[in-house]
């Protein structure tokens, strides 16, 4: 474990920055991560800070899967800032505001990210250019940096579109609230939300046209490649993407179920839009009610939009670096360092970073700095994989929500399991009695027959094509932005997310009755 935390040395580091941004003193001494069975864990006291200065009408959905039972209430304990006009707070953001008012404006991010996007994608041609181009380790390893560098940008983006994202769609649901019941608001914020362009529907668009009515050729696997073969089931380097290993794709081609239909999501939110705004205008100083409204709702709209588009940039980013440690796996094996090219995945960015620039011509085995690395990259995989093989016989056990020191701490309200009933976060309206498949990861996709309601953890943007065979939606984590909400939106699926340790408590067979209006679930007898 002190060697995986060397790996997310980098990653801490940048969100120690983070911390710096809200003004949190001595930043460097809040631990921010620490692993369990191979898998890292967030200290909750970083998200309490980060919480805290919310008023409460604004606090995200997607927060209570950052809190113990989804008790966003948690974020008061938070040692720092003492309110929200905490001089070392207001100082600090003020400041960062200043140097950067673009990016982190909500008015402003979308367009600053549009402009940033545009320079990525040039950047990452280069870069794969560069990489392929390489002459010794050293100049790999510039690649590796100089990608980072793009990572820490495209993330600090990122954070401030999540964040815009976080109080527009509340914002939005609070102001629908003034004039509809509460299961109204649901499903009119729902449908407000749907009908809206994003990259998983395009790569479950491109993988249906692969499949066309012959079956995906050679020509047409290349041209998908080409366009998506970045993607990959995790944001992990180690896993292969769909270009490494096309099977993957295959496998979702024959998984694909009905296409989802946009233009009904599209009229559906075009109706529901112009309802409200009849509504508004017919009320007392609606003019300016009809202006707020189509202000949050149309930015709104463009974070939900981000929220896909920029996994996916960050994927091409990814997939650059995988490659390119791949070429530094594949010369450190040859040269008897390393028992194979992927073993480079168990190495630390130090040991990389140290034999690239190494001042000997010809990094080999017989090097007293690399004699160690071949046996100990080779035992870190040997840990790996067990622990990986333990995840796969109880990933409930494994990969519990949260720790409470070094062990699981149970959250799980316990008249919930005794009744057979959870309540969760409704993330997509309608009603469905069925089956349901509890599956984790995409080798146990295949099990998942047409109608079944698929359990999970999350979902991963690769997973798109299958919400087409199911009959509903459950996840242990996640909100109205979370992947799998979205894409269940445009499928009319019924999406009821963040029931913790629902995993565990639901079997393969099982039938429930899932209400994504009220956000229960109900085991039938």
């Amino acid at each position: 474990h002190r060697d995986l935390h060397r790996l997310i040395r980098r990653q801490r580091q940048m969100c120690i920055r983070d911390r710096r941004y809200l003004g949190y003193p001595h930043p460097d001494q809040l631990p921010l991560t620490k692993l369990y069975r191979g898998h890292p864990y967030t200290n909750v006291t970083v998200f309490q800070i980060l919480y805290k200065v919310f008023p409460a009408p604004l606090v995200p959905d997607d927060a209570t899967r950052y809190f113990p039972a989804g008790d966003v209430g948690l974020r008061h304990q938070a040692p720092y800032p003492c309110c929200v006009l905490d001089p070392r707070f207001v100082v600090s953001m003020l400041s960062h505001f200043v140097r950067e008012p673009a990016n982190w404006s909500p008015l402003h991010n979308y367009r600053y990210w549009a402009r940033f996007a545009v320079r990525h994608e040039t950047a990452m041609r280069e870069l794969d250019r560069r990489s392929k181009n390489a002459a010794d380790l050293s100049a790999l390893w510039d690649v590796i940096e100089t990608a980072q560098r793009w990572n820490r940008e495209l993330l600090g983006i990122h954070r401030w579109s999540l964040m815009a994202a976080d109080l527009l769609v509340p914002l939005l649901s609070k102001l629908i609230a003034l004039w509809v019941s509460k299961e109204q608001q649901a499903e009119l914020s729902a449908r407000l939300l749907s009908g809206l362009p994003n990259k998983s529907l395009e790569l479950d668009q491109a993988l249906r046209r692969l499949a066309g009515e012959t079956g995906p050729g050679e020509a047409d696997l290349q041209d998908f490649l080409a366009e998506h073969g970045h993607r990959s089931f995790s944001l992990d380097i180690y896993h292969p993407t769909f270009a490494d290993d096309p099977e993957q794709v295959l496998g979702l081609v024959e998984m694909a179920g009905r296409e989802p239909d946009p233009a009904t999501r599209v009229a559906e939110r075009e109706s529901v839009e112009r309802e409200i705004k009849a509504a508004l205008i017919a009320r007392p100083l609606g003019w300016l009610k009809l202006l707020i409204f189509e202000r949050v709702l149309t930015l709104a709209q463009r974070y939900v939009i981000l929220r896909e588009e920029q996994r996916f940039a960050w994927q091409l980013t990814l997939a650059l670096m995988r490659r390119t440690f791949l070429c530094i796996g594949e010369r450190l094996a040859t040269r008897g360092v390393l028992d194979r090219a992927d073993d480079v995945f168990f190495a630390t960015c130090d040991e990389i970073e140290a034999l690239a620039w190494d001042s000997s011509p010809d990094v080999s085995s017989d090097a007293p700095s690399t004699r160690p690395l071949r046996q100990t990259a080779a035992a870190r995989r040997t840990t790996f994989d067990r622990l990986q093989r333990e995840f796969e016989l109880a990933p409930h056990l494994t990969y519990p929500p949260f720790l409470r020191g070094n062990r699981p701490l149970e959250d799980t309200p316990q008249d919930q399991e005794k009744t057979g009933r959870w309540r969760g976060v409704p993330v997509s309206p309608g009603l469905v009695r069925g089956p349901v498949r509890v599956a984790f990861t995409p080798e146990r996709l295949d099990r998942v027959a047409p109608g079944d309601i698929l359990v999970t953890h999350s979902t991963d943007p690769g997973w798109t094509p299958l919400f087409g065979r199911l009959g509903g939606l459950i996840m242990e984590r996640g909100g109205q932005l979370s992947h799998g909400s979205v894409v269940a939106r445009e499928y009319g699926l019924p999406a009821v997310v963040g029931i913790p340790h629902i995993t565990a408590h639901l079997r393969d067979g099982d039938v429930v009755l899932l209400d994504g209006l009220t956000g229960t679930v109900t085991l039938c007898q």
